[in-house]
């Protein structure tokens, strides 16, 4: 993945806090906005040229992951010795995506 088009998501809140959100936040040329819980994330891309490369992650194994309701098949991977399930999303400027499990 090329670092100034690509990111990625993974929730680790406590169950005290119920979502997190950051706004105009910058990723090489583009700005995005993200809001994310543990079973959902909300990504918009705000600005840039280009496309950015989104991977959706979650924490557990999920066969599918809902992208803006659509079921998208996940795929897994292991983070700090945990399983996490994954999407890779392309988000062009001015789109929003909503994934959920």
């Amino acid at each position: 993945m090329e670092t100034d088009r690509a990111f990625g998501t993974i929730p680790r809140l406590p169950e005290e806090i119920g979502f997190l959100e950051l706004t105009d936040l910058k990723i090489g040329e583009h700005t995005i906005d993200v809001r994310q819980s543990n079973k959902k994330t909300e990504i918009t891309n705000t600005s840039g040229e280009a496309p950015l490369v989104c991977k959706i992650r979650f924490y557990g194994t999920h066969k599918v992951i809902s992208v803006n309701d659509q079921k998208t098949k996940a795929s897994t991977a292991v983070l700090n010795g945990k399983i996490y399930s994954f999407i890779m999303v392309e988000l062009k400027p001015g789109e929003k995506v909503i994934a959920t499990i």
